[in-house]
């Protein structure tokens, strides 16, 4: 099979396929065997970035013998707001759910949560971080203190 793309497709794509590899890999400091196989996607279709005139933005770097974003696609695009606004959103929602099992557990007991039906607890825990939503969503983290 042969996928035919234009020049904006391909261009898209290699936000895509960043935005991907970005979520897969940006935390890692050594190669992950779990994702070698979309590394290797993501070297295929890099490597295309010349033929499309995108090699301002994609290039092959000799020391690490791959094709790497260049600064100038890392620092113009978009991909980034995407990511910082996926990840803004992940740690809230997140803070929100930890903080609302906490307290759900504290006021039920572990043994007696564990006894209830999953969507009642759910529910109990969902109640709780609502509350938390609303004070962030309101005050931000002003309120917020460890003790």
């Amino acid at each position: 099979m042969k996928i035919n793309f234009t020049k904006k497709e391909y261009r898209q794509l290699l936000d895509l396929v960043y935005i991907a590899n970005w979520v897969m890999n940006a935390r890692n400091i050594e190669k992950d065997t779990k994702t070698e196989k979309y590394d290797e996607l993501v070297q295929k279709v890099y490597s295309f970035a010349g033929e499309f005139k995108f090699s301002d933005l994609i290039e092959f770097n000799k020391q690490l013998e791959g094709y790497y974003p260049t600064n100038k696609y890392e620092m113009d695009g978009d991909v980034h707001q995407f990511i910082d606004e996926y990840d803004d959103e992940c740690f809230w929602e997140s803070l929100y759910q930890e903080l609302g099992k906490r307290d759900f557990i504290e006021e039920v007991g572990m043994a007696e949560a564990e006894k209830m039906e999953p969507i009642d607890r759910f529910t109990a825990i969902n109640e709780r971080a609502d509350k938390y939503s609303r004070e962030f969503e309101k005050n931000g983290i002003k309120n917020l203190k460890i003790i």
